[in-house]
Protein backbone atom coordinates (compact mmCIF):
# COMPACT_ATOMS: atom_id res chain seq x y z
CA UNK A 1 0.00 0.00 0.00
CA UNK A 2 1.85 3.25 -0.92
CA UNK A 3 0.51 6.45 -0.56
CA UNK A 4 1.31 9.13 -2.20
CA UNK A 5 3.10 12.68 -0.98
CA UNK A 6 0.51 14.81 0.79
CA UNK A 7 1.95 17.72 -1.17
CA UNK A 8 0.48 15.98 -4.75
CA UNK A 9 -2.49 17.54 -5.61
CA UNK A 10 -5.63 15.03 -6.66
CA UNK A 11 -6.48 14.18 -9.96
CA UNK A 12 -5.85 17.17 -12.38
CA UNK A 13 -9.06 19.26 -11.99
CA UNK A 14 -9.04 22.34 -14.38
CA UNK A 15 -12.35 24.00 -12.75
CA UNK A 16 -12.67 25.80 -16.50
CA UNK A 17 -14.57 23.59 -18.38
CA UNK A 18 -17.89 23.68 -19.23
CA UNK A 19 -20.38 21.06 -20.38
CA UNK A 20 -19.99 21.68 -24.23
CA UNK A 21 -16.20 20.47 -22.58
CA UNK A 22 -18.12 17.12 -22.20
CA UNK A 23 -20.94 16.56 -24.70
CA UNK A 24 -21.19 14.06 -26.86
CA UNK A 25 -24.30 15.10 -29.05
CA UNK A 26 -26.11 17.57 -29.80
CA UNK A 27 -29.50 16.66 -28.17
CA UNK A 28 -30.81 14.28 -25.20
CA UNK A 29 -31.39 11.24 -27.13
CA UNK A 30 -29.08 9.30 -25.06
CA UNK A 31 -31.64 9.77 -22.10
CA UNK A 32 -34.60 8.17 -24.08
CA UNK A 33 -35.82 5.12 -22.61
CA UNK A 34 -36.29 4.03 -26.26
CA UNK A 35 -32.40 3.91 -27.01
CA UNK A 36 -31.01 1.43 -28.29
CA UNK A 37 -28.04 1.14 -25.68
CA UNK A 38 -30.51 2.12 -22.57
CA UNK A 39 -33.53 -0.68 -24.16
CA UNK A 40 -30.47 -3.02 -23.78
CA UNK A 41 -29.32 -2.22 -19.88
CA UNK A 42 -32.63 -2.06 -18.73
CA UNK A 43 -34.23 -5.38 -20.62
CA UNK A 44 -31.65 -7.08 -20.92
CA UNK A 45 -29.10 -6.25 -17.96
CA UNK A 46 -31.57 -5.32 -15.48
CA UNK A 47 -29.72 -2.22 -14.89
CA UNK A 48 -32.63 -0.46 -13.65
CA UNK A 49 -34.25 2.62 -15.44
CA UNK A 50 -33.79 5.74 -17.20
CA UNK A 51 -34.32 8.74 -14.73
CA UNK A 52 -36.72 11.52 -15.56
CA UNK A 53 -35.31 14.65 -17.49
CA UNK A 54 -36.33 17.70 -15.92
CA UNK A 55 -34.39 20.32 -18.34
CA UNK A 56 -32.45 19.89 -21.84
CA UNK A 57 -30.67 23.30 -22.76
CA UNK A 58 -29.02 21.80 -26.04
CA UNK A 59 -27.29 25.46 -26.33
CA UNK A 60 -25.26 24.62 -23.39
CA UNK A 61 -24.93 21.03 -23.87
CA UNK A 62 -26.62 19.98 -20.35
CA UNK A 63 -29.88 18.08 -19.46
CA UNK A 64 -31.04 18.24 -15.60
CA UNK A 65 -32.09 15.14 -14.50
CA UNK A 66 -33.43 13.29 -11.27
CA UNK A 67 -31.36 10.75 -9.16
CA UNK A 68 -33.83 8.85 -7.13
CA UNK A 69 -31.12 6.73 -5.79
CA UNK A 70 -29.29 9.56 -3.88
CA UNK A 71 -32.75 11.64 -3.80
CA UNK A 72 -31.18 14.21 -6.02
CA UNK A 73 -31.46 16.17 -9.26
CA UNK A 74 -28.05 17.01 -11.58
CA UNK A 75 -27.26 18.15 -14.83
CA UNK A 76 -25.76 15.84 -16.90
CA UNK A 77 -23.49 16.90 -20.39
CA UNK A 78 -25.77 15.54 -23.53
CA UNK A 79 -24.88 12.19 -24.83
CA UNK A 80 -23.95 10.41 -21.96
CA UNK A 81 -26.20 7.66 -20.43
CA UNK A 82 -27.74 7.66 -16.91
CA UNK A 83 -29.44 4.73 -15.09
CA UNK A 84 -30.96 4.42 -11.61
CA UNK A 85 -31.80 1.48 -9.88
CA UNK A 86 -33.12 2.65 -6.37
CA UNK A 87 -29.58 1.77 -5.08
CA UNK A 88 -27.31 4.12 -7.42
CA UNK A 89 -27.22 6.39 -9.92
CA UNK A 90 -24.77 5.72 -12.51
CA UNK A 91 -23.30 8.31 -15.34
CA UNK A 92 -21.70 6.36 -18.03
CA UNK A 93 -20.37 7.35 -21.80
CA UNK A 94 -21.70 5.22 -24.23
CA UNK A 95 -18.45 3.02 -24.77
CA UNK A 96 -18.55 2.82 -20.88
CA UNK A 97 -14.75 4.24 -20.34
CA UNK A 98 -15.77 6.88 -17.94
CA UNK A 99 -18.37 6.23 -15.36
CA UNK A 100 -19.57 8.11 -12.35
CA UNK A 101 -21.52 6.65 -9.92
CA UNK A 102 -23.33 7.89 -7.14
CA UNK A 103 -24.80 6.31 -3.94
CA UNK A 104 -25.15 6.91 -0.28
CA UNK A 105 -23.58 5.27 2.25
CA UNK A 106 -25.18 4.20 6.43
CA UNK A 107 -22.22 5.72 8.54
CA UNK A 108 -23.01 2.92 10.70
CA UNK A 109 -20.91 4.55 13.58
CA UNK A 110 -17.90 5.40 11.38
CA UNK A 111 -16.50 8.96 10.12
CA UNK A 112 -15.73 9.72 7.01
CA UNK A 113 -11.82 9.19 7.64
CA UNK A 114 -12.82 5.45 9.20
CA UNK A 115 -15.19 4.92 5.92
CA UNK A 116 -11.79 5.79 3.85
CA UNK A 117 -9.89 3.95 5.63
CA UNK A 118 -12.37 0.65 5.44
CA UNK A 119 -12.73 1.71 1.51
CA UNK A 120 -9.27 1.64 0.90
CA UNK A 121 -8.40 -1.78 2.68
CA UNK A 122 -11.77 -3.54 -0.03
CA UNK A 123 -10.40 -1.63 -2.92
CA UNK A 124 -6.75 -3.31 -2.18
CA UNK A 125 -7.59 -7.13 -1.17
CA UNK A 126 -5.39 -8.82 -3.30
CA UNK A 127 -4.01 -5.88 -5.08
CA UNK A 128 -1.83 -4.20 -2.24
CA UNK A 129 0.82 -2.64 -3.53
CA UNK A 130 -1.44 -0.33 -5.87
CA UNK A 131 -0.53 3.63 -5.57
CA UNK A 132 -3.12 5.57 -3.29
CA UNK A 133 -3.87 8.73 -2.26
CA UNK A 134 -6.03 10.63 0.18
CA UNK A 135 -7.21 14.32 0.42
CA UNK A 136 -9.58 16.73 1.25
CA UNK A 137 -11.03 18.34 -2.19
CA UNK A 138 -13.53 20.53 -1.60
CA UNK A 139 -16.34 19.74 1.28
CA UNK A 140 -15.36 15.88 0.32
CA UNK A 141 -12.87 13.57 1.23
CA UNK A 142 -11.04 11.96 -1.95
CA UNK A 143 -9.49 8.28 -2.24
CA UNK A 144 -7.87 7.87 -5.30
CA UNK A 145 -6.24 4.54 -6.23
CA UNK A 146 -4.68 3.93 -9.57
CA UNK A 147 -4.11 0.75 -11.32
CA UNK A 148 -6.83 -1.68 -10.16
CA UNK A 149 -7.52 -4.99 -12.11
CA UNK A 150 -11.44 -4.24 -12.45
CA UNK A 151 -12.75 -7.40 -14.40
CA UNK A 152 -9.79 -7.85 -16.76
CA UNK A 153 -9.06 -3.87 -17.23
CA UNK A 154 -6.49 -1.44 -15.31
CA UNK A 155 -8.28 1.37 -13.98
CA UNK A 156 -8.12 4.07 -11.41
CA UNK A 157 -10.80 4.66 -9.47
CA UNK A 158 -11.37 7.24 -7.20
CA UNK A 159 -14.40 7.86 -4.31
CA UNK A 160 -15.43 10.96 -2.86
CA UNK A 161 -17.28 10.77 0.35
CA UNK A 162 -19.34 14.13 1.83
CA UNK A 163 -22.06 13.87 4.73
CA UNK A 164 -25.94 13.70 2.88
CA UNK A 165 -28.31 16.24 4.40
CA UNK A 166 -31.16 13.56 2.95
CA UNK A 167 -30.87 11.92 7.03
CA UNK A 168 -28.86 11.24 9.91
CA UNK A 169 -25.91 9.01 9.58
CA UNK A 170 -26.03 9.05 5.87
CA UNK A 171 -22.68 9.90 3.31
CA UNK A 172 -23.03 10.76 -0.30
CA UNK A 173 -20.22 8.45 -2.42
CA UNK A 174 -19.50 9.19 -5.46
CA UNK A 175 -17.41 6.96 -7.63
CA UNK A 176 -15.56 7.86 -10.36
CA UNK A 177 -13.40 5.02 -12.41
CA UNK A 178 -11.72 5.65 -16.22
CA UNK A 179 -8.34 4.28 -17.72
CA UNK A 180 -5.17 6.34 -16.57
CA UNK A 181 -5.12 8.17 -19.44
CA UNK A 182 -9.21 9.71 -19.14
CA UNK A 183 -9.19 10.24 -15.37
CA UNK A 184 -8.38 14.12 -15.32
CA UNK A 185 -11.13 14.76 -17.53
CA UNK A 186 -13.02 12.30 -15.80
CA UNK A 187 -12.25 14.15 -12.42
CA UNK A 188 -13.16 17.83 -14.58
CA UNK A 189 -16.64 16.40 -15.45
CA UNK A 190 -16.79 15.56 -12.00
CA UNK A 191 -16.19 18.72 -10.12
CA UNK A 192 -18.89 20.03 -12.96
CA UNK A 193 -21.59 17.44 -12.26
CA UNK A 194 -21.13 18.42 -7.99
CA UNK A 195 -21.96 22.32 -9.16
CA UNK A 196 -24.94 21.10 -10.54
CA UNK A 197 -25.75 18.65 -7.87
CA UNK A 198 -28.57 19.61 -5.31
CA UNK A 199 -30.39 17.36 -2.94
CA UNK A 200 -34.32 17.28 -3.32
CA UNK A 201 -34.99 16.10 0.73
CA UNK A 202 -33.30 17.84 3.00
CA UNK A 203 -33.44 16.22 6.90
CA UNK A 204 -35.37 18.67 9.36
CA UNK A 205 -33.20 19.91 12.34
CA UNK A 206 -34.51 21.13 15.53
Amino acid sequence: MTDRAASDQPPGISHSKTWRDFSLAADARSLDPRNKTNRYLIEQRKMGAVPQVIAVSESERWASVELPAVSATAKVPLGWHVLDDGSRSLLFDPVGMVQVNFSLVPAEGRDVDQLIEQTKQQALAGQPERPTLVQEIGEMKLLAVADLRIEGETLDVCWMYTMAPVADELFLQVRVTAPKERMTDAMDLFELLMTGFTFLVRRVTE
